[in-house]
């Protein structure tokens, strides 16, 4: 009887060491699992990051834009009364040659104009595109930042089953060391029968 004991006992022991052999393997897992979730945490860190910066350049180079169209509306402006001041200049010309040179100046300045106005039409396009870019990278970025909480909570779900299995791991050690102080305990019990048979 005290054999059969010993028998169940081993087996228990076996068990409890494939058992916790197991667990162990699960928790290493786990933990792998937990660094590759970190390191995807780095990388959404790092491409935030890189959103930060890159607004920072559209942002500034949107600041610049504006003014350059708020100079250049400026220019056309003096531009304007220039080529009003020629025009009238030269209503006002006594001779052909004056009349000619202030018509002429009138037209170069009619030309110049018109460039000012093709490149304060080009700055608004630039800024509609600027406007449109910022927009697209606040979609990006509040995409990323989802996808890092996604991320986070995944890492903190990872985090948490690992500690379970830890635990468990634990538990079942405490166990598996309560089950082998019960067989070594049954097994001196054993040998202390045999003995005291052996005497009678």
């Amino acid at each position: 009887m005290l054999f059969t004991k010993e028998l169940s006992l081993e087996k228990e022991e076996k068990a409890l060491e494939k058992e916790v052999k197991e667990v162990e393997k699960e928790s290493r897992k786990d933990a792998k699992a937990a660094r590759v979730e970190k390191s995807r945490e780095a990388f959404y860190e790092y491409e935030a990051k890189k959103a930060a910066e890159e607004e920072a350049l559209i942002e500034a180079a949107e600041r610049k834009a504006t003014a350059d169209v708020k100079k250049d509306e400026e220019d056309v402006l003096k531009l304007k009364a220039a080529e009003q001041k020629a025009e009238k200049e030269a209503a006002e010309a006594n001779t052909k040659r004056e009349k000619a040179e202030k018509q002429a100046e009138a037209k170069r300045l009619m030309a110049k104009e018109k460039a000012m106005e093709r490149k304060e039409q080009a700055a608004e396009r630039a800024e509609r595109r600027f406007l449109a870019e910022e927009e697209q990278e606040t979609k990006n970025r509040d995409a990323k930042a989802a996808a890092a909480r996604r991320e986070e909570e995944k890492f903190e779900a990872i985090e948490k089953k690992a500690e379970e299995v830890a635990a468990t791991a634990k538990a079942e050690e405490a166990l598996l060391k309560y089950e082998k102080d019960a067989l070594a305990q049954a097994k001196k019990e054993v040998a202390a029968a045999k003995r005291a048979e052996a005497r009678k």
